[in-house]
């Protein structure tokens, strides 16, 4: 995803993409930081207004934590947002209390939704697996496709005229 979306995003929900604490960490062998503090939000941009709703949801809910008092080391967090056999996924770490079950059912149903939305453009799209799957519409597949064909192409002609004589 560009770094503005994610930039954006960040910006947002602060709380929900924060950076890891010290605090978060009960295992001192283990890091408690994960792959969105190495590689970002880990799909493309169409994806951006699920990312959004979903990231809404928890940080209304660690608002609501906020009020009760509760340490923000209880708070969930984002620690990986990708693209993963063609639908995305959200992993979400919260220490000791989980995540709520109405907060997995944000994230079950936005991954469903993933499946029926182009992960590049954003409109409705369908998972396919002619070459990777992703979930494309028509013309960001076709786009895919030829894009893939013609480096093909380009490298195989490269390849079969450095041959010697």
């Amino acid at each position: 995803m560009e770094i503005k979306l994610q930039a954006s995003l960040f910006e947002k929900y602060p709380r929900f993409f924060r950076k890891p604490s010290v605090l978060e960490n009960r295992n001192p062998n283990q890091s408690c930081s994960g792959p969105i503090d190495y590689w970002g939000i880990q799909c493309e941009a169409g994806w951006f207004d699920l990312i959004d709703r979903v990231a809404a949801e928890f940080e209304k809910h660690i608002e609501w934590q906020i009020q009760q008092c509760i340490s923000q080391m209880y708070w969930p967090r984002a620690v990986q947002v990708k693209e993963k056999l063609g639908t995305l996924r959200i992993y979400v770490r919260a220490i000791e209390r989980g995540v709520p079950v109405f907060l997995r059912e944000v994230i079950e149903s936005a991954v469903s939704e993933s499946a029926l939305t182009c992960e590049i453009c954003g409109n409705p799209g369908v998972l396919n697996t002619s070459k990777w799957i992703r979930t494309t519409c028509s013309i960001c597949e076709d786009k895919l496709i030829a894009g893939k064909d013609e480096n093909y192409l380009s490298n195989l002609h490269e390849l079969l005229n450095s041959r010697q004589v």
